[in-house]
């Protein structure tokens, strides 16, 4: 791969910039745990889950809803 060739995963170009909370979350789950993430530890309200699913453990130190758990 030559220098500023972008990363291709299947069909999807992965850039390494970007302004949108759910695009980049989701290429980090393209590139690095396809299978899903199982754990959120400082999870707070969650609002990373709006696009992709929920994980299957949520923890946070004073949890804000009911799936995460102190």
């Amino acid at each position: 791969m030559s220098k500023g060739t972008p990363l291709t995963c299947i069909d999807k170009t992965i850039m390494s910039v970007s302004f949108d909370q759910n695009e980049i979350l989701q290429n980090i789950v393209t590139l690095h745990c396809p299978a899903g993430i199982d754990c959120d530890a400082p999870d707070g309200y969650g609002g990373f889950y709006q696009t992709i699913p929920r994980p299957r453990y949520c923890f946070d130190i004073a949890p804000k809803k009911p799936e995460a758990v102190p």
